[in-house]
């Protein structure tokens, strides 16, 4: 029941989207600043602000096109989580070069307050990226090619470098520890939100005046 417009990077996701599924999409490094100002209910950008050199000024353009009283939904990788500590350079969400920024919750907060954009948190749970993130993390500590699993559920090589390393010792290791970290992680998961250091953080922001 929503009119939705989507901004897309990539001219090749964007034509999937308009020529597929029917929906209005703009792609370009201006597209965000071309919509026009106080026009949009809710804007969502979930774990789409650590792709973003500029963030500042993409959640300046947001407050700028939404409606007095809309809201914002947002997700990112949290810079802060014991994951990221114990995870270092093998920390899933760390993803170079597609993850350009990395944020905690104070300087995120910092950034939508001077914007006008009043936060408050939301439920940090987010089961599309937790429990595989785990997994990832901890098979990357491990010593596994970096990301490892995620190509191969992909389907897809990242880089000729990944395919070459990848030995058979590497892919029975992947294996051997697969289920008894997909286990590991119905505990851990919980435990991170419990104690409040999940994997990602996730909150609702509100443009309260023009």
């Amino acid at each position: 029941g929503w009119n939705c417009t989507g901004v897309e990077a990539s001219e090749t996701a964007a034509y999937h989207a308009r020529e597929e599924l029917k929906l209005p999409v703009v792609t370009g490094s201006d597209a965000l600043s071309n919509l026009p100002d106080s026009s949009f209910d809710v804007v969502c950008i979930w774990h789409v602000l650590e792709h973003i050199v500029d963030y500042q000024d993409t959640v300046k353009q947001i407050h700028r096109v939404l409606k007095t009283g809309g809201k914002l939904l947002l997700g990112v990788p949290n810079f802060d989580s014991l994951e990221s500590r114990f995870g270092k350079a093998g920390w899933f969400h760390l993803d170079p070069p597609r993850h350009v920024v990395h944020f905690n919750r104070n300087r995120l907060e910092t950034i939508f307050s001077e914007s006008g954009l009043k936060l408050s948190r939301a439920n940090d749970f987010s089961p599309e990226f937790d429990f595989f993130s785990f997994v990832q993390t901890a098979q990357n500590r491990m010593g596994l090619p970096y990301n490892l699993l995620y190509s191969k559920l992909r389907g897809r090589k990242t880089s000729k470098q990944l395919a070459t390393i990848a030995s058979l010792k590497d892919e029975v290791l992947l294996f051997l520890t697969l289920i008894p970290l997909v286990i590991l992680s119905a505990i851990y998961v919980p435990l991170m939100l419990l104690i409040d250091s999940p994997g990602c953080i996730a909150y609702i922001a509100q443009k309260e005046d023009d």
